[in-house]
């Protein structure tokens, strides 16, 4: 498998430069807009890590690399592993070396216990919505292929970006047609009150958990198609 890993990096030697200065830039970007706290880090992350699945998979397919590896005496639930093997990987080293720039350069701050929790959360609720995406990505193009799986994710971020511009108009539209000053109801404010009463660094392990269960849930997904595909 290890060989495996290292191939997905070698085809993306020349590439490695790119990611990591569309990285910097982005993460620069971040922190000129205040952003002083892990949402600089992990938000260049996700479009290293994103960049990186596609064009692994487009390479794979248009130089018949993966046509070639089942040739070889190689199952197919070890180069679905080794896959996720690889963007997992190349998701924990961006997010190290831009932690680490963040840190040297006074970007990111840990020396408070507020500080720690915060940049923990943010981490790990982002890390969480990477992970649902990714989990959705890979496994559609085992199923159809790069160019299918392209499209659709196209369709799928361009609702994203839609629903997104258009939240203004649509939380006024809900504050002209109900009225938000009343507070909630009792039991859902008891609710809320014992959901607030947990440690937060309860809530950070178990959106690491459920971040870390989707990932895996998606490659046993990505092998049930893999296996199911004969257009290779």
């Amino acid at each position: 498998m290890r060989q495996l890993i290292l191939k997905d990096f070698a085809i993306q030697r020349r590439s490695s430069y790119l990611y990591l200065a569309m990285g910097l830039l982005f993460f620069f970007y971040m922190t000129a807009m205040d952003q002083h706290n892990m949402m600089s880090v992990m938000m260049p992350v996700f479009v290293i890590v994103y960049s990186f699945i596609n064009r692994s998979m487009h390479e794979d397919e248009k130089n018949h690399a993966t046509r070639l590896l089942l040739c070889l005496p190689v199952p197919r639930d070890t180069l679905v592993k080794a896959k996720y093997a690889s963007v997992a990987l190349i998701a924990f080293v961006t997010t190290a070396i831009l932690s680490i720039i963040g840190l040297l350069g006074g970007a990111l701050s840990f020396e408070t216990h507020e500080d720690r929790v915060l940049n923990l959360l943010i981490a790990a609720v982002i890390t969480c919505c990477y992970s649902f995406l990714v989990s959705i990505l890979i496994p559609t193009v085992y199923k159809m292929g790069v160019a299918k799986a392209q499209a659709y994710n196209r369709f799928f971020f361009l609702g994203l970006i839609l629903l997104g511009g258009g939240s203004g108009t649509i939380i006024r539209t809900l504050k002209s047609r109900f009225d938000f000053s009343a507070g909630p109801p009792a039991w859902l404010q008891r609710i809320g009150n014992s959901l607030a009463e947990i440690s937060p660094y309860v809530w950070i392990l178990v959106l690491f958990c459920l971040a870390l269960s989707m990932f895996l849930i998606s490659m046993r997904i990505s092998i049930r198609y893999f296996d199911k595909r004969e257009d290779i």
